[in-house]
């Protein structure tokens, strides 16, 4: 399986290397992230689509 490198940042947003996805959430790393968010209302019915 292929490992995915994430960037790494410091307190300032300031990349400072990469890093496995394991150790960037192992340490605790800031990293990029990328969320997207559908919301809809069907039938006075919230949905929330992650």
């Amino acid at each position: 399986m292929e490992m995915e490198l994430l960037k790494v940042f410091d307190s300032n947003r300031i990349q400072t290397g990469v890093a496995s996805r394991e150790e960037v959430h192992r340490l605790g790393h800031w990293h990029e992230v990328f969320h997207c968010w559908f919301a809809s209302s069907e039938a006075g019915v919230d949905y929330l689509y992650l």
